[in-house]
């Protein structure tokens, strides 16, 4: 991974192949590319044991230049 400088950071985006609510529950890993100076975006796909794949776009302030392998767990509460 290299990840260069960050100030600030968010993200949103869309959610594919959820079938079932419980499915959500994982942990997610694939990959991401962003380019900031002063303002930019950047992509991550993201997919998890049970199929279900995360398309987030992320915008950031700051300096920072990233490529790298993803990886994060998420669980729903009741």
């Amino acid at each position: 991974m290299i990840d260069v400088g960050i100030t600030k950071a968010s993200a949103s985006g869309k959610v594919y192949r959820l079938e079932k609510l419980e499915n959500f529950n994982g942990t997610y890993s694939g990959g991401s590319a962003e380019g900031t100076i002063g303002g930019g975006a950047g992509v991550t796909i993201v997919q998890n044991q049970n199929g279900v794949i995360l398309e987030l776009v992320s915008t950031t302030q700051g300096v920072n230049f990233k490529f790298a392998g993803e990886g994060v767990t998420f669980t729903l509460e009741k």
